[in-house]
């Protein structure tokens, strides 16, 4: 009685704010992955560790709609990631990444819709992300953020790369376990992981009586439909479910019945978890998740792909090259927002473009701020335009452009440029366009030209 109660609890919950989209398996072939040297690799890990319970960790909190994948791996894991880089605490709201700056440009201002975290991580690597001061929206899917101080500073929370860490094995659960350790470099603090699981069916169970943890909650198997992603903070090698009811504990009997013992069999070891669903599910917000999950196909309750995805954030990061835009638009699904180059000063058109996952034709049919006051359609942006700098040459003037196309096929709506700039960040010039309130160019681009000589800057990877 006891399972059927949890059972029906869970489905309440993930039917109400859960629902994503599935994964991008394409994405994820393409992912680099982490591993540890063998010789790096040795049993002298501790037998638990729970990063949760560091001040890099924020709070635990209920996501808003269905931006599961945002506040797992924006929420909790870059918070974190970050913080831990920079000793930082997470109680202070100018040290929490927020969820919704990426999530709300990939929604179509839907809160029932999801978005994947690789498409959000491909817009945090193209202009940061923005901190819960700065970008206080967790009750609304619609808001954009306005203000070009703000951007700069998310500017600055970007990540080097996404790593995919393959975690079907004992080997890949040995790796898994030095990352939340100590970022299997040595470091005197771990790292966090995200991964995807069907949060509809899920099953938990209480630990039994005599056994460590006991009365707290196991996950015993995951959905199967894909789309909900959940958070590793830490492991414990002591916790243990009895799988096949044969009264026993093991990690050496073939449970499976497949002819092979291997880390599906294994009954002893689990990972802590911390969900979305704030403090009243499961374990106050967390729950442990047996070794032997991460190596079952969704189909018998297991993880996407047998993996889980960690990112390195950059540190010390400030962008050399950064436009600053004011614009008037109330339809911003029909805009794209970019930027180009020419090392030719006196050229007419780029010959280089950024392709930005941000402001590209997002964020449904809804005004620029997305909400519903007189200034809405109004907005101030910053983007990251650095990676312009590899295609010119240092200490010669050449051609910076911004570039916007429009895709209004009905002529409907109006909109106009307030003024823009490029802001050299090393010499600290802020190079203006000589004219204001520029208007569009309807079912085209138009592209506005400055002129100006960087005299230094460090090469740019993108």
């Amino acid at each position: 009685m006891k399972r059927l109660t949890l059972i029906g609890l869970v489905l309440f919950i993930a039917l109400r704010v859960d629902a994503q989209n599935p994964p991008l398996s394409s994405y994820w072939d393409q992912l680099p992955r982490l591993e540890f040297s063998q010789s790096f690799k040795s049993s002298n890990l501790p037998v638990k560790v729970d990063n949760s319970l560091r001040g890099f960790f924020p709070p635990v909190f209920l996501q808003f709609g269905w931006s599961c994948n945002q506040s797992s791996s924006l929420g909790y894991m870059l918070t974190y990631e970050i913080n831990a880089l920079h000793n930082r605490v997470a109680s202070d709201p100018a040290n929490q990444m927020a969820p919704h700056f990426p999530w709300n440009m990939l929604n179509g201002g839907i809160p029932k819709a999801g978005a994947s975290y690789f498409d959000s991580w491909e817009i945090v690597k193209d202009i940061g992300c923005a901190s819960a001061k700065d970008f206080n929206s967790n009750n609304s899917a619609k808001k954009w953020m306005t203000g070009y101080s703000k951007y700069y500073r998310a500017m600055q929370n970007k990540i080097d790369e996404v790593y995919a860490i393959d975690v079907g094995s004992p080997e890949g659960l040995l790796s898994l376990k030095h990352w939340l350790y100590d970022h299997g470099d040595g470091r005197n603090n771990g790292g966090l992981a995200n991964f995807q699981i069907g949060s509809g069916g899920m099953v938990l169970d209480p630990l039994a009586s005599g056994t460590e943890e006991a009365g707290k909650l196991i996950l015993i198997r995951f959905g199967t439909h894909v789309g909900h992603a959940m958070t590793f903070v830490g492991y414990n090698d002591s916790v243990r479910h009895d799988v096949n009811g044969d009264g026993r504990y093991t990690n050496d009997v073939d449970i499976t019945y497949d002819g092979v013992i291997d880390l599906r069999d294994w009954e002893i070891g689990a990972l802590v978890c911390v969900n979305t669903y704030g403090i009243n599910w499961a374990n106050s917000g967390k729950v442990y998740v047996p070794y032997r999950l991460i190596a079952e196909p969704p189909l018998r309750g297991g993880v996407w792909n047998q993996s889980v995805m960690v990112v390195k954030p950059r540190k010390d990061y400030k962008p050399p090259l950064t436009l600053r835009l004011s614009l008037k638009y109330p339809k911003r699904n029909l805009l794209r927002i970019t930027a180009g180059v020419s090392d030719n000063p006196n050229a007419s058109e780029p010959d280089h473009i950024l392709d930005l996952a941000a402001f590209r034709f997002q964020g449904g049919s809804n005004p620029m701020q997305g909400n519903g006051t007189s200034t809405a359609a109004e907005i101030e942006i910053g983007l990251d335009v650095s990676e312009l700098l590899n295609y010119i040459t240092p200490g010669q003037e050449a051609a910076f452009f911004l570039i916007i196309d429009e895709q209004d096929a009905s002529n409907q709506y109006a909109g106009y440029i307030e003024y823009f700039s490029f802001i050299d960040n090393n010499s600290g010039e802020e190079v203006y366009y000589n004219d204001y309130y520029m208007n569009f160019k309807n079912m085209g681009r138009v592209s506005y030209k400055v002129r100006h000589t960087p005299e230094y800057f460090p090469p740019v990877i993108e």
